[in-house]
């Protein structure tokens, strides 16, 4: 069975009480023990070592809001660096074409999110209530 102490052993500038608030579920425990048969030990430590990185990642949110047809959603494509007619772009217009909040993860950045907003301005979204 993986013991806290086993996890923190490889890492000398952690000291020993730095989980002491962090409750581990015993299906987390029974999920890394299954792990640890499958893939081996180091294999084990990886894992550890990405999920306890994930702090160091926060995910990043952008919002693009502005008039209708100023280009908000061609904004989003290029940031991500895509063209209106690849995959997974957003669909660009002239005219009201973003009608729900959209959110688009980068291709190469997954912990950044471009949210792509209806025009203000607009019968639907009008100036006054767009916030």
């Amino acid at each position: 069975m993986l013991e806290q102490d086993d996890v923190i052993s490889g890492s000398p500038e952690l000291s020993s009480d730095w989980y002491d608030d962090v409750t581990i579920t015993d299906e987390v425990i029974a999920e890394f023990e299954k792990f640890k048969e499958q893939s081996g030990y180091n294999e084990v430590m990886k894992k550890l070592d990405k999920s306890n990185s994930k702090w160091k990642q926060p995910t990043i949110n952008i919002a693009v809001t502005g008039e209708t047809g100023t280009g908000k959603s061609t904004l989003i494509n290029s940031l991500r660096g895509l063209k209106y007619n690849n995959d997974g772009a957003a669909k660009t217009g002239c005219t009201e074409t973003t009608t729900k909040v959209t959110c688009y993860q980068h291709p190469e950045y997954p912990f950044l999110n471009v949210w792509d907003l209806p025009g203000v301005g607009t019968p639907n979204f009008t100036r006054d209530k767009y916030f």
